[in-house]
């Protein structure tokens, strides 16, 4: 009789065991996807605001250039100064 009631409570006992096994591998499985998920995020953010902030330079570089063109025209007198920025900026890119 005694050792029926060792292997109910050995049964019981394993599928306890069991039970907390995959409650802990569930648990470990969602924080895995939950960082997974922050990580990406946060990539995509960063990348974001590396892309904005290239834009910027280009649209302040692109308004330099164009404020630059504007003045040696308005300045007018030697038009080869025009030439000589034209060939910089065709050289840089």
């Amino acid at each position: 009789m005694s050792n029926y009631i060792f292997i109910c409570l050995n049964g019981i006992f394993f599928f306890f065991i069991h039970i907390f096994i995959i409650i802990i591998v569930i648990v470990i499985v969602i924080v895995i996807v939950i960082v997974i998920v922050i990580v990406i995020v946060i990539v995509i953010v960063i990348v974001i605001g590396i892309v904005i902030v290239i834009v910027i330079v280009i649209i302040i570089v692109i308004i330099i250039i164009i404020i630059i063109i504007i003045r040696i025209i308005i300045h007018g007198r030697s038009s080869s100064r025009i030439y000589v920025i034209m060939i910089i900026i065709t050289y840089n890119h």
